[in-house]
């Protein structure tokens, strides 16, 4: 049997049944519920954002990952890069960085406790002592 791409439905089957939603930002679907849902995460996606993501479908969602960085328009490169290729990655590395990213921002009291951390932190001491030597023991010529 040909199709050619043409459907016809009765007009109250999609009155009461049917919505169109070929595609929508992450922002745009918070606080929505679909059927099914088939998300695609990239390498940039907060973990706040995959939660909202993966909680819009009732029934089913599909997650799909970027795992190519895109290539340019005008070459004829294929889409699969061989899986020695340094600009490939796996699916699990995407959810990985994912899961480590926080995008919500910090409130002021958050900052002002992280940067006081910083302060007193001697991952961030050693190298200031360090540079405060190198530039203390470093001749300077005058011209």
């Amino acid at each position: 049997m040909e199709h050619r791409g043409r459907l016809t439905l009765p007009a109250e089957y999609v009155a009461a049944g049917v919505q169109l939603l070929y595609a929508s930002t992450i922002t745009r679907s918070q606080g929505g519920t679909v059927d099914t849902a088939h998300p695609l995460v990239t390498d940039d996606t907060t973990h706040e954002e995959l939660y909202v993501q993966l909680s819009r479908a009732h029934h089913k969602t599909t997650l799909y990952t970027a795992t190519h960085d895109l290539l340019p328009f005008d070459t004829d490169e294929q889409l699969d890069q061989p899986k020695n290729d340094p600009d490939s990655f796996a699916a699990r590395e995407v959810l990985e960085r994912v899961l480590g990213r926080e995008g919500a921002q910090l409130s002021a009291t958050e900052t002002i406790r992280g940067a006081q951390e910083d302060a007193v932190s001697l991952a961030t001491l050693a190298p200031r002592h360090q540079q405060a030597i190198e530039t203390l023991t470093t001749p300077t010529t005058t011209s």
